[in-house]
C-alpha cells in the first residue's frame, strides 16, 4: 500500500520530506528566543553592577570634593577674617599718625612757648622793678633799697613772709623754695620784736626772701 502511494504520488512523497527539516529549524529558534531574555537580564544586571561600582566611585569622589571644597570655603573666612583684622589695623594706625602729627604740633607750640620764657622773665623782671620803684614811690623810700613781693614785709636789707598757716617743715621749705626764698629761723631780738608786732601766734613760719642776693638758708619755728 505504501508503494502504491509512492507509485501514484511521488511529488507529494517528496514533499513530505522535504517540509521536515524546517521544523527542526523552528525548534531551533524556539531555543534561542528562550536564551534571548536570559542573556538581556545577565546584560542588564552586569550593567548595574558596573553602574553601581561607577556610582559608589562617583560618590567617593563627590564626597572628596565636598570636603576640599569645605576646607577651601574655611580658609576663605578665615582669610575675610583677617582681612578685616588688617582693615581694622590699617584705620588704627591712620588714626595713631594723626595723634602723632597732634602731638607734634603740640610740641612744636611748648618747644616755641619755651623760647618765649627768657623774654618772658626778662618782662617779669621789668614789672617787679616798675613794682619796686611804686612801691618807693607811695612809702617815700630811697630807691637804693631791695623790693619785697606783695604780702612781704621789708626788715633791714631782707624781706619777710610771715605765714597765716601752721604747715610741717618740710612742705613750709618746698614753698619757700618755690618762692625763691628759705625757711628762716629768728636769731636776733630784733627780728623777734618784727615779727611779733605782725603776727600774734609764735607758731607760725618764717620766712627770708632777698631780691639782690641769693637766698639764705635760716631755718623754721620758734616755740
Amino acid at each position: 500500500m505504501f508503494n502504491d502511494f509512492q507509485e501514484k504520488d511521488p511529488d507529494r512523497c517528496t514533499l513530505w520530506f522535504s517540509e521536515s527539516p524546517p521544523a527542526s529549524v523552528a525548534g531551533i529558534f524556539r531555543i534561542k528566543w528562550w536564551l534571548f531574555p536570559s542573556v538581556m537580564a545577565a546584560v542588564v544586571f552586569v550593567l548595574i553592577l558596573v553602574l553601581g561600582v561607577t556610582n559608589t566611585k562617583t560618590s567617593t569622589r563627590l564626597w572628596s570634593a565636598e570636603e576640599e571644597v569645605s576646607i577651601l570655603y574655611d580658609k576663605i573666612e578665615s582669610l575675610n577674617a583677617s582681612l578685616q583684622q588688617a582693615h581694622e589695623s590699617i584705620k588704627e594706625i591712620h588714626q595713631l599718625k594723626f595723634r602723632i602729627q597732634d602731638n607734634k604740633d603740640q610740641i612744636s607750640s611748648v618747644s616755641a612757648a619755651l623760647q618765649e620764657l627768657p623774654q618772658l622773665d626778662s618782662l617779669r623782671k621789668k614789672v617787679e622793678a616798675l613794682e619796686c620803684s611804686f612801691k618807693h614811690i607811695i612809702q617815700n623810700a630811697s630807691t637804693s633799697g631791695p623790693c619785697c613781693p606783695l604780702d612781704w614785709t621789708l626788715f633791714g636789707s631782707d624781706c619777710y613772709f610771715f605765714s597765716k598757716q601752721l604747715l610741717p617743715w618740710n612742705q613750709s621749705k618746698t614753698w619757700c623754695e618755690t618762692k625763691n626764698a628759705h625757711l628762716a629761723i629768728l636769731n636776733s631780738d630784733k627780728e623777734w620784736v618784727r615779727y611779733l608786732s605782725v603776727s600774734v601766734h609764735l607758731s607760725y613760719s618764717i620766712y627770708r626772701h632777698t631780691c639782690l642776693n641769693p637766698p639764705l638758708l635760716l631755718d623754721s619755728m620758734k616755740n
